[in-house]
């Protein structure tokens, strides 16, 4: 492994660590950043929330006193408040109702708000009494009241929860607000405080500064119920409130009428709309401040973790680029040692580090080297005057040696002996003429047995070359035979195949068809099955056209009781029974119906299972003779593989015979070579002296120049 790469493996875990760790605390931040994303869009869909109602609100409060009125009053400007609300619904359906995670309440006043129109006509017609348009609105109003409260509950948090709670609670008290407005307009536009409704009254004006109060205390804004009440004074809604709740409890009738009281009270919730709006706003801003902060701080995490990896990836680069150029001097001067150059400079010696303990021992080989090497090349050249004389006399014994072996000479002996290091060459010298002349006697001896031998090989040749041609034309003749009966064979076995391939084809047409049969029985049972099914929703279409003409039979006699106010019930009634009545027809022909497709349906199983077991019977026969003709093919193809095997065994056989011919004539000629090449062998032989000498040759001398 290079140093880089060890620098990599160093610096890796480290870069993970940190990665590790940012990664973390940057997600944890996206995920915060995410969170008040998610929570302004929030706020943005409660504030759609919160515009509905308002308009929900000011359209109740008109049509309450459109209605208490008799028409007299909001006439004129009940339509172009229908619009408004028309065109806040319109923004709650499309950036509200289309979102995927809406509340029940939510989903509620949407199935709600879809009978709108038809309850505008109603109030417009006068069809709908106060209290009941009213409790229309009022139901609307206090499900999408309850889905702004659960909107904003999900997404808020410790920054703003009190803000949050605090809108909330305005929206409710804005809402009694509402509903205080339409109690009185009702009282006033009936002329009379009845007990009921004068207790809703003070209940709906007790509530709202309750619901007030619980928001003032919670947004930790103790004047804010200064201002509120002094709003009520300046708006003159307090006067007129203690107007109304002494009016119920037997005081002088207000002098103010019911459009003058919608005016104030309806001035009296845009007040209370705008401490809502200015709570959102709140809202709004601090969850921007947070999102700005929270961008800013991942931003600067971000900033600050790509400088921390650059500056330290830059600064290991450094230091580890640093220690690899000194790395390399040396290696460089070590690779100048390999080729024998040591006078090169070694750096970095002075130190303490461990790149210079290096250093300073390359140095100090290099000066053992080069003692070592003035050493050797003394030694070396006494050692070279020594063996120079040495190898002087083993040279001229070798010499004399080797001048006898080229004329054929192998008597020759050295027996004096030389210098221990070159006497081994003398003793191989005597060892291999040894051999040699002994290797050679025994050659000649053989070669005469061989002349022998060759003669009487080609003559048994001759004879078995004649007898292997008469058995090859005999094997020939054979093997045409036999290859001839495997042919007619084979033949046989492929009009066997095809037979045996027809009776499966018919096996499997036949099995086919089996199962055809089978699936159609089914298929008839299931249809009869689905005809008893059948009668008995006719037999209980049946017994309810029975019940229901007796219920019209009922309803009749309750209209007649009933007399002139119950003629029209009584119509409907006696239609309802003769609908059952031919219901109860319809039925009884339809159960005919099924039953004579029941019959013929029995009668049509009954013939498939005919049908079945004929087929089941030929298949049977078919097996059997598909059975038969797979045992024959099957022995057929026995014999034809075993003639087969019997031809290639004779072919075989005639290659070896034809190979027999051919060997047995290379023989002799081989034969003849043989004996030819003996004879010149023996004459080789006789240029080469075998016998014993009497005398031997002396190398003292050399010994005494060794």
């Amino acid at each position: 492994m290079t140093l880089r790469m060890n620098m990599v493996v160093i610096l890796l875990p480290m870069i993970l660590l940190i990665g590790f760790f940012s990664y973390v605390e940057i997600d944890n931040l996206r995920a915060q950043k995410r969170q008040i994303e998610t929570s302004i869009h929030e706020l943005y869909l409660s504030d759609l929330v919160n515009d509905a109602v308002h308009e929900l609100q000011k359209e109740r409060g008109q049509s309450a006193g459109y209605t208490a009125s008799k028409g007299a009053n909001f006439a004129a400007s009940l339509p172009e408040l229908r619009k408004s609300t028309d065109a806040a619904l319109a923004q709650l359906e499309e950036h509200y109702f289309s979102g995927q995670s809406v509340p029940e309440t939510a989903i509620q006043a949407q199935r709600t708000l879809k009978e709108l129109q038809e309850t505008r006509q109603n109030i417009t017609a006068l069809n709908l009494t106060v209290p009941e348009l009213a409790g229309w609105y009022t139901g609307i109003i206090t499900n999408l009241l309850d889905a702004t409260a659960s909107i904003d509950g999900q997404r808020a948090d410790n920054g703003i929860i009190h803000l949050v709670e605090s809108r909330i609670l305005t929206g409710y008290a804005k809402e009694n607000a509402g509903l205080e407005r339409a109690t009185g307009a009702v009282m006033l536009g009936s002329g009379a405080a009845k007990p009921k409704v004068h207790e809703r009254f003070l209940e709906l004006g007790s509530g709202q500064f309750t619901l007030l109060g619980l928001a003032a205390k919670t947004a930790h804004l103790p004047e804010m119920m200064q201002k509120v009440e002094q709003a009520a004074t300046d708006i003159g809604v307090a006067k007129m409130r203690l107007d109304l709740t002494a009016w119920g409890y037997g005081g002088a009738k207000p002098r103010f009428s019911g459009p003058e009281w919608f005016a104030a009270s309806t001035q009296w919730i845009d007040f209370l709309r705008e401490k809502e709006l200015e709570f959102a706003q709140s809202i709004r801003e601090i969850a921007q401040s947070q999102l700005s902060a929270t961008a800013q701080q991942l931003n600067t995490l971000i900033t600050v973790v790509g400088l921390i990896v650059v500056s330290s990836v830059l600064v290991s680069l450094f230091v580890f680029e640093r220690m690899i150029s000194k790395f390399r001097a040396l290696i460089k001067i070590m690779a100048q040692f390999r080729d024998g150059d040591f006078d090169v400079h070694v750096p970095f010696i002075k130190g303490k580090a461990e790149i210079n303990v290096m250093a300073d021992s390359i140095y100090r080989f290099k000066q053992q080297t080069l003692s070592m090497q003035e050493e050797n090349r003394r030694i070396k050249a006494e050692d070279e005057a020594a063996l120079q004389s040495k190898a002087s006399a083993a040279v001229a014994l070798i010499t004399e040696g080797l001048s006898a072996l080229a004329q054929a000479d192998l008597s020759l002996r050295f027996e004096d002996a030389l210098d221990p290091e070159y006497d081994q060459l003398r003793e191989d010298f005597n060892t291999a003429s040894s051999r040699l002349r002994g290797v050679l006697r025994e050659l000649a001896t053989t070669v005469q047995t061989m002349t022998e031998k060759a003669s009487d090989m080609a003559t048994a040749s001759d004879n078995l070359a004649s007898r292997t041609e008469q058995q090859s034309d005999t094997i020939l003749s054979t093997a045409n035979s036999v290859g001839q009966v495997a042919q007619h064979v084979v033949d046989d076995l492929d009009q066997l195949v095809t037979a045996n391939e027809a009776a499966q084809s018919a096996r499997h047409t036949a099995d086919r068809s089996g199962e055809i049969v089978s699936q159609a029985v089914s298929a008839m049972d299931r249809i009869a099955q689905s005809s008893d099914e059948i009668s008995q929703i006719i037999s209980m279409i049946e017994e309810i056209s029975f019940q229901t003409n007796l219920l019209a039979l009922n309803a009749r006699v309750e209209a007649a009781r009933a007399g002139e106010s119950g003629r029209g019930f009584a119509v409907v009634a006696q239609e309802v029974r003769e609908l059952a009545k031919r219901s109860s027809q319809a039925a009884m022909d339809i159960k005919s119906l099924i039953n004579e497709s029941g019959q013929q349906v029995d009668e049509g199983v009954k013939l498939v299972h005919s049908a079945g077991s004929a087929l089941e019977d030929i298949i049977t026969r078919v097996q059997s003779v598909d059975d038969a003709l797979q045992s024959v093919s099957r022995s057929a193809q026995r014999q034809a593989d075993d003639l087969t095997q019997v031809n290639q065994s004779m072919s075989l056989l005639r290659d070896l015979t034809d190979a027999n011919t051919h060997m047995v004539s290379d023989g002799r000629t081989v034969s003849g070579d043989m004996a030819t090449m003996a004879k010149r062998l023996t004459s080789l032989l006789d240029e080469f002296e075998l016998g014993d000498r009497a005398g031997q040759k002396q190398n003292a001398p050399m010994q005494n120049v060794a």
